[in-house]
């Protein structure tokens, strides 16, 4: 993933509702337990996390979708990829990307990458509208939460350090030494 990309993880409103009451700002990561996760990972073995947080939920598991209409949607965005019937990448002067995952039976992920650099949001806007028209909430990599709104899709990337290295990149890499 390039530094300009900002990762977007796509969820269902109804489980995060159901589970939580609400919809809270932010769903826990827990950075040490994927931390012990990686430490440990075997690529022989399909361990999977035993901790739940929001990355694990497997929050798509129950919903009923049409996936190969879900496939002509995005493919109406964005162009399908050579590699995989699943990922939609661009092919111009943006990077921008859409990935779904399976496991067993149902979706496990979905998500996209969006390429801060693009000021016509062009691509934003396509997939913010459709999360809308499906009922569909946006969570970033720390697992805050929005609405798919322009305004509160902007506050969750204004955090962001994808967003820190475009407004400033000079600053930004001497804040990592």
């Amino acid at each position: 993933m390039a530094i300009y990309q900002f990762q977007t993880f796509i969820i269902p409103k109804q489980p995060v509702q159901n589970k939580f009451g609400h919809i809270p700002k932010q769903i826990e990561i827990k950075e040490d337990k994927w931390n012990e996760y990686w430490e440990n990972y075997d690529i022989n073995i399909d361990n999977q996390p035993t901790f739940e947080d929001a990355r694990t939920i497997k929050w798509w598991k129950n919903i009923d979708i049409n996936l190969e209409m879900l496939k002509q949607k995005i493919s109406e965005i964005l162009p399908l990829s050579d590699w995989s019937e699943y990922s939609w990448k661009t092919n111009g002067q943006f990077d921008h990307d859409f990935d779904i995952s399976l496991e067993d039976n149902y979706i496990k992920e979905i998500s996209f990458r969006t390429d801060l650099r693009d000021k016509n949001g062009f691509f934003l806007k396509k997939i913010l509208l459709f999360c809308k028209k499906n009922n569909w909430i946006l969570m970033d990599v720390n697992g805050n939460l929005c609405n798919p709104t322009m305004k509160e899709y902007q506050e969750i990337v204004g955090k962001s350090n994808a967003n820190k290295f475009i407004k400033n990149p000079r600053k930004f890499i001497e804040k990592l030494k």
